[in-house]
């Protein structure tokens, strides 16, 4: 709606008065199709006054975004290479003397149009969406949402001026290593970031956080090397850590910091020790550093001694590392390879320190399971088996033990309740009996149930022969 009078007394330099008022207005609605930069669906409401001459017009706005915007913006790959070049050589007036000093202030001030003069005020809905695709290659991305107050005056000689705060309500940052490690940072609440004055100098208070599960063994190593077996598997009890990502400063300059901490309900836990090692950590930057790499890629902690005194410790962390990596790796490549055929292959890839012996001895296993469906999924032959790559007994029967498992499925009925399977197993029993060969048959029977009269409920029964002649009937309607 538009409203008001245009004054036209001196052609020359017409004034203004007018309204503009919207409600609901959408300014977006795009998909990725259609821009290569921003896409999504936007609304607003405006209200809007336009006062002055054309020689100088007063623009007074408020401007909402509303509820249901969601705006993605992507970050182009040019941008991720760029490299800040300008103020490396200033070519200065030497007759002027100043001339370097304004030059340096003029460059640090936002400009926008020239000849105008407006009052703005913009507010953003708190279930507003914004989503920055910072990698498209990696998926590595920003979203969030929060709720807006901002103030912004543009004068006529173009300087822009923007204060208020944004206040984040919820969040993430995605991140992820050539598809090798993904790990999300959920922005914490009541995370700001506050203008004062230049929109390119605002300061940010931005905390993410990494949730976590995981043993403090290997970070109490130090405290629990003259200590009894049964004390050190206490201290492999899983406990829920958090990583910390802070970034303060300017937002072209920002401070980027990590802290470690434990919940708070657990802090408790072995007297507080490990809440105290916590604490010590975050007061060593070193340390600190190798602890949140370790968290965040290997998801466990670091070894603090290097070595608990056997085989173990940093070395068998990075074999059984490097083990899921590959193992990952194995089958990404089957599925890529086997696609919709019904045929899959599964690798797991194995590696830790035996103890079994009364020594410490490496081990690494291999377990192979290939699967082939058939007849709508109704037959199943599967072939698998696990070999010793290092440490075991390598030479015997290694090809009996790769392909020992021997198993054929076949559902009796469509509903999969009866399934009949034969099998062939090539397992360890015992030391006395060692490596068996085990053969047989077996009928299965699968059933659903919430209470345990259902499975001899005539109800059921009859349930399920109604539900059959359905099913019946269905199928020759179709044909």
């Amino acid at each position: 709606m538009v409203n008001g009078k245009i004054i036209t007394e001196n052609l020359a330099d017409v004034g203004f008065d007018l309204e503009l008022e919207t409600k609901n207005f959408q300014i977006m609605n795009s998909t990725r199709r259609d821009s290569d930069l921003f896409f999504g669906k936007a609304s607003v409401d405006l209200d809007l006054q336009v006062k002055g001459f054309m020689s100088l017009p007063i623009v007074n706005m408020r401007l909402k975004v509303n509820e249901g915007t969601e705006v993605t913006f992507i970050v182009p790959e040019d941008q991720l290479d760029l490299v800040e070049r300008t103020g490396v050589v200033i070519f200065v007036n030497h007759q002027d003397p100043y001339d370097i000093l304004y030059k340096r202030e003029g460059d640090m001030k936002t400009k926008g149009f020239q000849g105008y003069d407006i009052r703005a005020n913009l507010q953003v809905d708190p279930k507003t969406v914004f989503n920055l695709v910072v990698d498209e290659r990696t998926n590595d991305n920003l979203r969030i949402q929060g709720e807006a107050d901002l103030n912004m005056i543009m004068n006529p000689n173009g300087d822009i001026s923007l204060s208020g705060r944004y206040e984040v309500n919820n969040g993430h940052y995605e991140m992820n290593l050539f598809g090798l490690v993904n790990r999300r940072f959920e922005l914490a609440p009541g995370s700001t970031v506050i203008w004062k004055g230049e929109p390119m100098q605002a300061s940010l208070n931005l905390t993410a956080i990494y949730s976590i599960r995981t043993s403090a063994a290997e970070l109490m190593q130090a405290q629990l090397s003259g200590s009894a077996g049964d004390t050190k598997a206490q201290f492999r009890q899983v406990l829920p850590f958090m990583v910390y990502l802070k970034i303060g400063g300017d937002i072209l300059k920002p401070d980027i910091s990590f802290e470690l901490d434990l919940a708070e309900q657990e802090r408790g836990a072995f007297g507080g020790s490990i809440y105290g090692m916590i604490q010590q950590i975050n007061e060593q930057e070193d340390e600190l550093i190798k602890q949140i790499f370790s968290l965040l890629v290997l998801n466990q902690f670091f070894p603090v001694m290097g070595n608990d005194g056997s085989s173990g410790g940093s070395v068998n962390l990075a074999r059984s590392s490097v083990s899921q990596v590959l193992a990952t790796q194995l089958n990404a490549l089957s599925g890529k390879l086997f696609g919709d055929s019904g045929f899959t292959m599964d690798f797991d890839l194995d590696s830790y320190t035996d103890f079994q012996s009364g020594g410490a001895q490496d081990r690494t296993q291999l377990n192979v399971a290939a699967k082939q469906k058939l007849m709508d999924d109704r037959l199943v032959f599967s072939v698998g088996g696990q070999v010793d790559v290092e440490g075991g007994n390598q030479e015997v029967n290694q090809g009996d033990a790769l392909f020992g498992d021997v198993s054929v499925e076949y559902l009796l009925d469509t509903k999969g309740q009866w399934l009949l399977k034969a099998f062939r197993k090539n397992q360890f029993e015992s030391v006395i009996d060692g490596q068996l060969i085990i053969t047989g048959i077996s009928l299965i029977f699968n059933k659903e149930f919430n209470a345990f009269k259902e499975l001899w409920s005539r109800a059921t029964k009859e349930n399920a022969v109604a539900e059959k002649k359905e099913e019946e009937e269905t199928e020759k309607d179709n044909e």
